[in-house]
C-alpha cells in the first residue's frame, strides 16, 4: 500500500492530486494484482468567453471547480525472467465541482488494454496501450453530446492512450 500526494499551484491553477495504491503479489511475485484510486481536485481561472451571452458565467472571468475520480485495475504475470505481460482496466470520471454526486458528474469512460514490462539490472520499461470502451457517458451535454459510437471525445477523453514509463536506477 502507498499514498501519493501532489499539490500544484500557479497564478491561474490550484490542484491537489491524491492517490491510493494497493498491490498484492502471488506465486513468488510472478503474478501481480494492483488497484489505484486517484482523486484530483482543481481550481482553474477561466478568462471568460467573449462570444458567450453577456452577463452569463461563461462570459466573465471566473474560477472553474472540478474533480477527476479515477479507478485503475491491473494484473500482470512474469512469463520469463525480467519480462511481464498483463492487462489494465481504467475508469475515469469527471465532476464539475468538488462535490461528487449525480448533479455534478460530467463524463465517464472506461479504458482497457494490454501491458508489457521489462525490468532487468538497472533498467525498466513499461508500455501500455489502452482503448476507450464503447460505453461512455456525457452527463454535461444533451445527447449525443461528446459521445460518438459510445465513446466520449470530451476534453481528456481520447480513443487510445499509450503510456510509456522508463527508468534507470543508479
Amino acid at each position: 500500500m502507498a499514498v501519493y500526494l501532489e499539490p500544484t499551484w500557479g497564478p491561474d491553477l490550484f490542484e491537489f492530486e491524491s492517490k491510493l495504491i494497493a498491490q498484492e503479489n502471488f506465486l513468488e511475485d510472478r503474478l501481480i494484482f494492483a488497484f489505484n484510486v486517484t482523486v484530483e481536485q482543481e481550481l482553474r481561472l477561466d478568462p471568460g468567453d467573449p462570444a458567450a451571452a453577456p452577463g452569463s458565467e461563461q462570459a466573465v472571468q471566473h474560477w472553474d471547480h472540478g474533480t477527476d475520480l479515477n479507478f485503475g485495475y491491473a494484473v500482470s504475470y512474469r512469463f520469463i525472467p525480467n519480462w511481464s505481460a498483463g492487462v489494465e482496466l481504467q475508469n475515469e470520471r469527471e465532476f464539475s465541482s468538488f462535490t461528487l454526486n449525480n448533479e455534478t458528474r460530467s463524463n465517464n469512460a472506461f479504458y482497457f488494454g494490454p501491458s508489457i514490462h521489462y525490468g532487468g539490472g538497472h533498467l525498466y520499461v513499461t508500455v501500455v496501450l489502452l482503448e476507450q470502451l464503447p460505453f461512455a457517458d456525457d452527463f454535461a451535454n444533451p445527447p449525443p453530446g461528446n459521445v460518438v459510437d459510445g465513446r466520449s471525445y470530451a476534453d481528456d477523453f481520447e480513443r487510445y492512450r499509450i503510456r510509456v514509463k522508463a527508468g534507470y536506477s543508479f
